[in-house]
């Protein structure tokens, strides 16, 4: 059946419809578990207790939908993201206008690019019937009211769209493939930056460290004398190094050669960047494409 076997998260999961839902699923199929993802440790450990027949399919993770980079990591293998959490008490919203903006818009926004990141394969979200020629914040929080919030709501819309929240089927499937492998490619590039730069190393003399502050010239000091070469310098491409050399050394052809070897980093060898750098730019121009954009360049002003 359609829940069985397959792992639901529900955000807000200890709030009543949470506990109902999670009861009816957990009591009509046989899901392969169900997280409740919510920011109050005690509702949870309550919640825990009741369903304590239920422990071995059960999972709380403490989380805000305000943590973007904490839902993804909730999400990672989620079938399917039940969003229930949102301020709804309409006093409490009326107060404090600001949290119920951050909560149920940006919070819905942020579930919803979890999702797309994550290759979740539904998303419900509830309490939108407010929405509806809504008559205070809480309803305006779903279709603002004054013009500063529909510009915040245009911008989340658009920002949901240019997200791929309006693809469908192969295209939607398409830019989940494209978004993984972009990831994984940009971590890589990273990964790859860091390495090289761990593998150069420049060796100084005193007479080089004309202009430079006490503390770079005792840290080059100490890696020196870890290397067994007491009395010596070593200097990486590493920050803050770098730039305190660039900044402070009184000697132009040793900055020239920092200068050169930092940008001529990652260009050839087992860490070259190159082959990245290419495939990085195929995978932007096809979501951009994917996305209506003619190229990366107007997809991405799009966002500002």
């Amino acid at each position: 059946m359609l829940l069985d076997n397959k792992t639901i998260l529900i955000t807000g999961g200890t709030g009543s419809f949470g506990k109902c839902f999670t009861k009816y699923v957990l009591t009509n199929y046989n899901p392969k578990k169900i997280i409740i993802y919510s920011r109050d440790e005690f509702k949870q450990f309550i919640m825990e207790n009741e369903f304590k027949e239920y422990k071995d399919r059960l999972r709380f993770f403490i989380g805000d939908v305000r943590d973007k980079e904490r839902l993804r990591r909730a999400f990672e293998g989620v079938d399917y993201v039940i969003h229930a959490a949102a301020l709804k008490q309409v006093p409490a919203c009326e107060y404090n206008p600001n949290e119920a903006i951050k909560t149920n818009i940006h919070g819905a926004q942020n579930v919803i690019d979890a999702s797309l990141d994550s290759g979740v394969k539904k998303v419900v979200a509830l309490s939108t019937d407010k929405a509806v020629n809504p008559v205070n914040l809480y309803g305006g929080t779903k279709l603002n009211l004054s013009a500063e919030d529909k510009m915040l709501l245009d911008r989340t819309y658009d920002s949901f769209a240019l997200s791929g929240a309006n693809l469908e089927g192969a295209d939607r499937e398409a830019y989940r493939k494209l978004s993984a492998e972009l990831s994984e490619l940009t971590t890589k590039f990273g990964q790859n930056v860091l390495k090289e730069l761990n593998t150069y190393e420049i060796w100084l003399t005193e007479k080089d460290l004309a202009g430079l502050p006490k503390g770079v010239v005792d840290e080059a000091a100490q890696l020196a004398e870890a290397k067994g070469r007491k009395g010596e310098f070593l200097f990486t491409l590493a920050q803050p190094t770098y730039t305190a050399f660039m900044k402070y050394s009184e000697r132009p052809d040793l900055r020239e050669k920092f200068y050169r070897l930092y940008t001529g980093r990652n260009m050839k060898g087992e860490y070259s960047n190159l082959d990245n750098m290419k495939r990085i730019a195929e995978v932007r121009l096809e979501i951009a494409r994917l996305l209506g954009g003619k190229n990366y360049a107007s997809h991405s002003l799009q966002r500002t």
